[in-house]
């Protein structure tokens, strides 16, 4: 089964501002129609809606802009923390949009698959890439690839850490006995998320993809987000 429910909140949070909270109350309300050991596939976009790119580019946000690449960095770092199976349209993780691509009668309508329904190719040459797009590519690699890396993202226990349905940051731990991880979203301007150093049982911590390490001070870590953007943080350990 797909997760239509909370699938809808990308919309919500990306091209319409609402809290980050919004994917957590989403996914406990959907999580409680399943057995504890089921959970339906997340996506960002598929065949059959208009396309993630699309979405952005109808609230204004420049096809290729900083702004596009970020809100799109975003979008998959949650399907990187999804505790469930997800599935990944193609392109998507090279920020595909089918805005000129598509003819006018399916602009706005989808960015889905099949040439012969006039929506875009596949993009499968790397050096075919923008910048850009390869940022995001790369980008996708590196977070994607934590799921193997911290089985605890999808076993783990899970504690949401900054909630607010007002705030524009959302926080989550996920913990066993071996491993921490804290993801933080910022779904605004450049700003600071405060957590305890308590709930993480810690006094540094270091973000996975970036190498950078946070001291905790007074016993929290006021961890320094950019704008729209997603930290991935472990214990640091030497």
């Amino acid at each position: 089964a797909f997760s239509f429910p909370v699938q809808q909140s990308f919309e919500r949070v990306f091209a319409e501002n609402a809290s980050p909270s919004a994917f957590y109350r989403a996914y406990k309300a959907d999580a409680a129609n399943y057995p504890a050991y089921a959970a339906p596939n997340l996506f960002i976009d598929n065949h059959d809606m208009e396309g993630f790119g699309d979405l952005l580019t109808d609230k204004g946000i420049l096809y290729g802009s900083e702004d596009y690449l970020n809100r799109y960095k975003e979008a998959i770092s949650l399907l990187a923390v999804y505790r469930g199976p997800v599935t990944m349209f193609y392109n998507t993780e090279i920020g595909a949009a089918c805005h000129e691509e598509c003819p006018d009668y399916l602009k706005g309508k989808t960015g889905g698959a099949g040439n012969d329904s006039g929506r875009f190719n596949a993009v499968t040459d790397l050096s075919e890439l923008t910048d850009w797009e390869r940022e995001l590519y790369d980008y996708t690699g590196k977070v994607m690839a934590l799921k193997d890396r911290y089985p605890v993202i999808c076993s783990g226990n899970y504690k949401a850490l900054i909630s607010d349905k007002e705030s524009q940051i959302y926080a989550a731990k996920m913990s066993d006995k071996k491993d921490c991880i804290v993801y933080i979203l910022n779904n605004s301007d450049k700003s600071d998320a405060v957590i305890d150093a308590a709930d993480v049982g810690a006094d540094k911590l270091a973000d996975v993809v970036t190498g950078r390490l946070f001291r905790a001070k007074d016993g929290k870590f006021n961890i320094e987000m950019h704008k729209d953007s997603a930290r991935f943080l472990v214990k640091w350990c030497k």
